[in-house]
């Protein structure tokens, strides 16, 4: 447990405020980290802005609501950290990124389980949010939600540039065509894939939600398929997507998987993506299963 309020004094927070403004101006990086972060949430909110006078509203102000809340994340986690009272797992400092990131909720969740305020709340946020409602009232909720996610993700920034995280080396001669079967591979700020299954010729891949958007929640496969012909082999890959996921998300996540595979096997490459609404895990049922049913239902 712990009272965000005593982590935040006001020496600390400059110094974290300092630091942090002086990579945007040098650090292009983490420039670019931040302005994905941005434009992500930006397009989802500016999909409810119907006049010249709510674009801009959205186009003024949102971007330090997103720098805000990434602080308050990135504050709040070193304080976390630096605080010798508060015991981190041990086990976080060599789980590899993309476990971390997902796992980062969990993670504060837990610090601050028996604190009634919210860790996440920044004047600036707050402010926003409350502008919102007068002027873009349908967006409340995706604002509501972006203020919460950006600052987890600053969390994650801070514990995986902390000195005592190492992560697990990754044996390069494991990874598949899509990435590592040893760590969750982000498509986007709320989407990843996690390996299922592979052979020479073929790998499948699932994609979940951001636990901090939803834990467990489907929304996709893919697979890529290595196909013999007389000549060079030709590369199907094939994503389902579900249709919760926006069309204009659905092509950058398609664009983000193109691009992880080799040159020479996207040279040869034919793409194909379904929209679908669920999935269904059919297991097939051996002789040995149905003869104990029978035998059940007998007895």
């Amino acid at each position: 447990m712990a009272n965000s309020e005593a982590l935040e004094t006001s020496d600390f927070s400059n110094v974290i405020w300092n630091e942090l403004k002086e990579r945007i101006k040098t650090d292009k990086e983490f420039i670019d980290e931040l302005q994905g972060i941005y434009y992500f949430y930006e397009r989802k909110i500016l999909k409810h802005a119907t006049t010249d006078k709510q674009n801009e509203f959205v186009y003024k102000q949102f971007e330090d609501v997103v720098f805000s809340q990434f602080f308050q994340g990135y504050l709040i986690m070193r304080a976390v950290l630096s605080d010798s009272e508060i015991q981190a797992d041990q086990k976080v400092w060599t789980m590899n990124k993309g476990f971390v990131r997902n796992s980062i909720a969990t993670i504060l969740s837990s610090i601050f389980e028996d604190e009634n305020t919210d860790w996440t709340y920044t004047e600036v946020g707050h402010s926003f949010g409350i502008q919102v409602l007068d002027e873009l009232s349908t967006a409340f909720d995706i604002v509501k939600d972006a203020r919460t996610e950006i600052a987890f993700y600053g969390a994650y920034k801070a514990l995986i540039e902390d000195s005592r995280y190492t992560g697990t080396e990754i044996d390069e001669t494991m990874s598949l065509r899509l990435g590592t079967p040893l760590d969750l591979e982000f498509l986007s700020p709320q989407v990843f894939m996690q390996a299922q299954y592979s052979t020479a010729q073929n790998e499948i891949w699932d994609l979940f939600l951001w636990t901090a958007v939803q834990k467990d929640q489907w929304v996709g496969s893919v697979s890529v398929t290595s196909i013999a012909t007389a000549e060079l082999p030709v590369y199907l890959l094939e994503i389902k997507l579900n249709e919760t996921i926006t069309l204009e998300e659905k092509h950058e996540i398609t664009n983000q998987i193109v691009l992880r595979l080799p040159e020479d096997v996207r040279e040869l490459l034919q793409t194909r993506l379904y929209h679908t609404t669920d999935l269904e895990i059919l297991v097939p049922t051996s002789k040995r299963d149905e003869k104990q049913k029978k035998e059940e239902l007998t007895h």
